[in-house]
């Protein structure tokens, strides 16, 4: 076997992937302004001592609070949808049947086979379980259909395509040993 391509990812595939993490990252910081301007919204609203000078004062501090803490939700978000400019780079892939090779400008990376414990297939990528170093996909929109047989053959005779292969990876892929032990 042997599928060569090149491939650069475009930043919307990132995007995708990024989204949900950069939201949930986000969501405390949004909580904190929510619930600083419900809090200036009572004191203000219901406060009995309050003057219409000092309901002016307070609400400025509150709205002060509310978009400082509404700007470092924002800051928070940016940061974590940002990718560098390295991760756009174009690739050149070569699967063979001893590894897969990833070549960039900068950087060479060789996962061989046996590294390999487990395979993802989602409709961007297969995604690799590799032992000791996590994971790393091989993008599926480059792949003719014959490649991408050939690639699910190969994959499915070294056992790496298992009935839950169309499923997402959702936590940290396991290794079985020969003796029938699972290792993370």
């Amino acid at each position: 076997m042997l599928i060569e391509f090149t491939f650069a990812r475009p930043q919307e595939y990132f995007r995708r992937h990024l989204v949900p993490g950069a939201r949930r990252a986000a969501v405390p910081r949004v909580a904190v302004a929510v619930g600083l301007a419900l809090l200036g919204y009572v004191v203000v609203t219901f406060g009995d001592d309050v003057d219409g000078v000092t309901a002016v004062w307070v609400g400025v501090l509150f709205t002060v609070a509310v978009g400082f803490a509404l700007w470092r939700a924002w800051r928070k978000y940016v940061a974590l949808m940002a990718v560098p400019t390295f991760w756009l780079a174009a690739r050149h892939y070569v699967v063979d049947d001893e590894a897969v090779h990833a070549t960039t400008e900068l950087s060479a990376v060789t996962y061989h086979w046996p590294l390999v414990q487990r395979v993802w297939v989602v409709p961007e990528a297969y995604i690799f379980g590799v032992e000791h170093f996590g994971i790393f996909d091989l993008p599926r929109a480059v792949l003719t259909e014959r490649q991408n047989a050939e690639l699910r053959t190969f994959l499915a005779a070294r056992g790496l395509l298992t009935a839950d292969a169309m499923d997402p990876p959702t936590a940290t892929p396991t290794r079985v040993d020969p003796e029938g032990s699972a290792t993370v």
